[in-house]
């Protein structure tokens, strides 16, 4: 028996996506394929307890990481990530895992910074052809800007959450060691 399903999710959401799949993983659906970024299509199976790992990546900086856990991956289409069962012990994962938390929040800087250079470009844009302006153009110039807008908060907002999660996580290493 299959079952598709459609998990929308965040950047800076991950592990709660993980743990999403290994609970559906208990309730005996593993995780076959995935694509355009939040359909996951599952299949029927026994009921177990597996770990999942998704590594996330935009480009191959954080290959090296995803190599080092190893089990089965599951097909991914249009997605920057896999999703991989795996039966790797709690500590690797939890190193690869803040490894993979920096680089999260790296790649939420740079996605809110062209958000901001895209802003600032359209706000430019705006204020050079103001005085030429029909209303259908300042409607479109304002959409842009909105959106830029829009993006710049969103990104903003991940980043200012990744940062309290690497924060959190540092903290709770530190307390472990002593």
């Amino acid at each position: 028996m299959e079952m598709k399903k459609i998990i929308t999710f965040p950047v800076w959401r991950i592990e709660e996506l993980e743990k999403k799949l290994e609970r559906y993983e208990e309730k005996g659906y593993m995780v076959r394929k995935t694509r355009c970024l939040f359909i996951f299509d599952f299949v029927k199976t026994t009921p177990k307890r597996i770990n999942y790992f998704i590594p996330y990546s935009v480009s191959k900086t954080f290959d090296g990481c995803k190599n080092m856990v190893k089990g089965s991956r599951a097909d991914s289409k249009f997605c920057n990530f896999t999703v991989i069962r795996t039966g790797a012990d709690k500590e690797k994962l939890s190193f690869i895992r803040g490894v993979r938390m920096d680089y999260v929040k790296s790649v939420i800087k740079t996605r809110m910074f062209f958000a901001l250079g895209f802003l600032l470009l359209f706000i430019f844009a705006f204020c050079m052809d103001m005085n030429n302006m029909a209303e259908v153009e300042l409607k479109f110039y304002i959409g842009l800007i909105s959106a830029a807008f829009i993006f710049l908060c969103y990104y903003f907002y991940g980043f200012i959450i990744q940062t309290k999660k690497c924060n959190m996580e540092k903290i709770k290493d530190k307390s472990s060691k002593e």
